[in-house]
């Protein structure tokens, strides 16, 4: 059965896929939309945050954004490339005895956890991108949507904020089908139960992240369906 999960079409699909890719044309997009039009000084971090707070934390989350779901997605790629060779490694011998079995698949535990590791420092660094961004995209929209000329910059950002769900939306429907396969492969050995559980945390952690981001976006598009053309 696990010989059957790891060389279907759909895991060869979802595993290789380059994760996170799907947001960075988007993101980038959005970054050259939101230009800083004044830099914050620094001090002052008590005080209640502003407008253009926010849109910095904008548009700088957006050009940070790009680097790291790239150095995300590679990590996956390579998780692909690893549960390719194990299963070719795991074929050749099937027929052998389950100490032999277990080794293999203790060897590619071993990867796969490595693998997870590295995520998980990735992962660190997308969350202290992601949920400031979030919250400048839910602030400055909100803030937006209250001023005189709010129907000229819904028309210039409302075609962004849809691009972004959409991208966001294909991302979350990859990573849940990509989690799907993954818990399907528990139930092998210890050693294995053990480095998918691992590996599910660091990819749950990113699916949160990009979750947030959608949900401002989704939020903003809310705010923007309101305003009526003057």
């Amino acid at each position: 059965m696990l010989l059957r999960m790891l060389t279907g079409p759909g895991v060869r699909y979802s595993l290789c896929i380059v994760l996170g890719m799907l947001l960075l044309a988007v993101s980038q997009r959005i970054a050259r939309r939101l230009a800083i039009v004044q830099k914050t000084k620094r001090g002052r971090r008590a005080e209640a945050k502003g407008f253009l707070d926010y849109k910095m934390q904008t548009e700088e989350g957006a050009h940070r954004l790009s680097p790291k779901l790239k150095e995300i997605s590679n990590i996956v790629a390579n998780v692909g490339i690893c549960m390719g060779e194990y299963t070719k490694r795991v074929q050749g011998v099937s027929t052998s005895s389950a100490r032999i079995q277990l080794k293999r698949v203790r060897q590619s535990a071993n990867m796969l956890d490595s693998y997870s590791r590295q995520l998980d420092k990735k992962c660190a660094d997308l969350e202290q991108i992601g949920d400031p961004l979030a919250e400048g995209i839910h602030e400055w929209l909100k803030w937006i949507s209250t001023l005189p000329n709010r129907w000229v910059a819904k028309q210039e950002l409302d075609g962004s904020l849809r691009d972004m769900l959409k991208a966001t939306d294909a991302a979350l429907n990859t990573i849940n089908t990509y989690l799907t396969i993954f818990e399907g492969i528990r139930g092998v050995s210890r050693d294995m139960n053990y480095a998918v559980n691992a590996h599910l945390i660091s990819m749950k952690r990113i699916r949160d992240v990009i979750e947030k981001i959608r949900k401002s976006s989704s939020d903003g598009l809310l705010l923007f369906e309101a305003i009526e053309p003057q």
